[in-house]
């Protein structure tokens, strides 16, 4: 098998490949339990009588929708705090007093 190249090499160290993973399962988890707690009730047409409650598809999208919007100041503060961190160690090392080498 041929190495992958430099261009197409992923860096699973690099927190923004694990926030945006995390932003995903975290948006189709809200989107499950939205379908969950808002059961779709349908309603049988000769009758009258309410049927029995399916699993609520419209809510799943609107779970979706809200899942995503939740993540953004997510998001958003982890990148902000990971910056802040990196300035912080990067000031720390230029701080740092060396050692003269023999």
């Amino acid at each position: 098998m041929a190495n992958p190249s430099a261009d197409s090499a992923r860096d699973f160290s690099d927190y923004r490949i694990w926030m945006w993973v995390w932003c995903a399962a975290a948006t189709v988890a809200t989107a499950v339990a939205f379908g969950v707690l808002f059961p779709y009730q349908t309603v049988d047409r000769t009758t009258g009588e309410p049927l029995e409650p399916g699993y609520g598809w419209p809510a799943f999208m609107g779970g979706l929708v809200i899942g995503a919007i939740a993540c953004i100041p997510v998001m958003i503060g982890v990148h902000t705090l990971f910056r802040i961190q990196h300035n912080t160690a990067l000031a720390a090392d230029r701080l740092r007093v060396r050692e003269p080498r023999d």
